[in-house]
């Protein structure tokens, strides 16, 4: 049997085509690969935030103090002393408790506080309160503490003017 040019051009291009068909078929097996690689997960960027806690409550709104007369003292009054006591929730770390009058004290009149610490801060004893801010607990880092105690001291000197019944309000406060 001869072979004919027409007969050589089917073989080749039959040949063609085969090779052609594996490829074809090569590139799907290898499309259909990739895309069951790239649905075979997914990711999700998550965004949050924690925000910081910084709650501080008194629990006795106001405290009357009455000093007295007290012969024995240079001053001539006795001191007094009140309690009150405070939470604090904070998640912040090395915070401190500030503490200020809303207006300074009448001449030769002194009102003190000590505040009793959380658990790992630490109290700078009692402070003589004015206007100004100032440190009565230091160290506070992440806590929940209820029923703290607030110690008031006032105390008067010779000098002091006669007061009834005066107001004033002491803020505390949170801070870095």
């Amino acid at each position: 049997m001869r072979t004919t040019d027409k007969d050589t051009k089917k073989q080749k291009f039959g040949g063609y085509m085969k090779k052609n068909i594996i490829l074809i078929a090569i590139i799907l097996v290898a499309i259909t690969n990739i895309s069951a690689q790239m649905r075979n997960h997914a990711t999700v960027e998550i965004i949050f935030s924690v925000p910081e806690i910084t709650n501080l409550q008194i629990n006795d709104a106001t405290l009357m103090f009455h000093l007295n007369y007290d012969p024995n003292s240079s001053s001539l009054y006795e001191s007094r002393n009140l309690t009150s006591t405070y939470n604090i929730q904070s998640t912040g770390t090395n915070k401190r408790i500030m503490a200020k009058l809303e207006n300074n004290m009448p001449q030769n009149t002194f009102l003190e506080l000590r505040a009793d610490p959380p658990s790992g801060a630490a109290s700078v004893g009692y402070v003589t309160l004015n206007a100004m801010p100032q440190q009565i607990v230091t160290g506070i880092s992440n806590v929940n503490a209820d029923n703290l105690l607030l110690n008031f001291r006032l105390r008067a000197d010779i000098g002091a003017p006669v007061a009834t019944n005066q107001r004033n309000r002491v803020t505390l406060t949170i801070q870095d």
